[in-house]
C-alpha cells in the first residue's frame, strides 16, 4: 500500500530551498497483485511550471486521476494548480461511482477501501513552497498539518515519527534528500506492504516565466545513497543495543543494591547477580 513523504526545505545545498518527495515502489493493484518496480512520481506540466504529485494506495484509479489532472493542466496556469487537482479528482471519483447504485454508505466505503487512494503535491508560486496532501474521497487538496514535512500511505505512521526525529536534528531540513531516503528505508524495513526501490523527486523555485520545475533523481544515486544510509543506520542500531545493554546491566546493579542492601551482600546468589 506504499509509503510516501514530502519535505520542504528552507535552506538546502542547491539553493534557497526545495521540496523533497519520495517514496518506495511497491504498488497494490485492485485486484491484489503487487509490483514492487513500479513509478509512484509524478509530474504535472502547466503553462508557467511544472508540479510533482506522489500517489498511494490502489494504482489504477490513482493513474487515471494523474492522467486526468495532466491533462487538465495543459491549459491552465499553476497559480490554479489546487483547483485544476480538484476537478481532475473529482471527474474520477465520478467515473468511479458511475453504474453503481450504492447508498450514501456504500460510496464511502467503496472509494476509501476498495478504491482508497490519496496524493502529496509538491509546487512553487511566487517563491513560496506549497506541500499539499488529498484523497479520493473528499477530493480536496488540504494543507499538511506540519507545513514543513507529511507522509501517506501505510506506512505513514511511522514516517511521521521519524520525520520528527530527523527535523529535531536539523530543522530547516538542508539535507532533505538524505532525511527522505533514511526514512522511506527505515520504514520499508519496518512496515509490510512497504518495498521496492526508494524513488526521489525535487521541486526548486525557478528565476524566469516558470514558478518552479521538477527533476528525478537518477535511480542509481538513489540506490548508492540508500545503501550508505542502510550500514549508517546498521552500524547505529548495533552501537544502541551495546550502549543500551551496558546501561541495564549497571542501572540494576545500582538499584539493585540500593534496594536489597546488607541483605544482598549476605544472600550468594544475590550478589552474584549485583556483580
Amino acid at each position: 500500500m506504499t509509503i510516501a513523504i514530502g519535505i520542504v526545505s528552507k535552506r538546502s545545498r542547491w539553493g534557497p530551498g526545495e521540496i523533497i518527495l519520495a517514496s518506495d515502489s511497491q504498488m497494490t493493484f485492485a485486484d491484489g497483485p503487487k509490483d514492487l518496480d513500479a513509478e509512484k512520481l509524478s509530474i504535472v506540466r502547466f503553462q508557467n511550471g511544472r508540479l510533482l504529485m506522489v500517489h498511494a494506495g490502489y494504482v489504477q484509479p490513482a493513474k487515471k486521476a494523474v492522467r486526468t489532472i495532466q491533462h487538465l493542466a495543459k491549459t491552465e496556469r499553476i497559480e490554479n494548480a489546487e483547483r485544476v487537482i480538484e476537478k481532475g479528482m473529482r471527474e474520477v471519483r465520478k467515473a468511479l461511482l458511475d453504474g453503481f447504485d450504492f447508498s450514501d454508505e456504500r460510496k464511502k466505503t467503496y472509494l476509501q477501501l476498495d478504491q482508497k487512494h490519496e496524493f502529496l503535491i509538491a509546487y512553487y508560486l511566487n517563491g513560496e513552497p506549497f506541500l499539499r496532501c488529498a484523497d479520493n474521497y473528499s477530493c480536496v487538496v488540504f494543507p499538511l498539518e506540519n507545513d514543513k514535512c507529511g507522509a501517506i500511505g501505510l506506512g505513514k505512521e511511522l514516517g511521521h515519527y521519524l520525520l520528527k526525529e530527523h527535523q529535531a536534528s536539523d530543522g530547516d531540513f538542508e539535507f532533505s534528500d538524505l532525511a527522505a531516503i533514511s526514512v522511506i528505508e527505515r520504514v520499508k524495513a519496518n512496515v509490510d506492504g512497504c518495498a521496492g526501490p526508494c524513488q526521489v523527486g525535487m521541486v526548486v523555485p525557478m528565476a524566469n516565466e516558470w514558478e518552479c520545475d521538477v527533476s528525478i533523481f537518477p535511480r542509481p544515486l538513489v540506490e548508492n545513497t540508500a545503501h550508505a544510509i542502510n550500514n549508517f543506520e546498521s552500524n547505529i542500531l548495533s552501537d544502541r543495543k551495546s550502549q543500551l545493554n551496558k546501561f541495564q546491566v549497571e542501572f540494576w546493579k545500582q538499584q539493585g543494591m540500593m534496594i536489597y542492601g546488607k541483605f544482598a551482600e549476605d544472600n550468594p546468589m544475590l550478589k552474584q547477580m549485583f556483580e
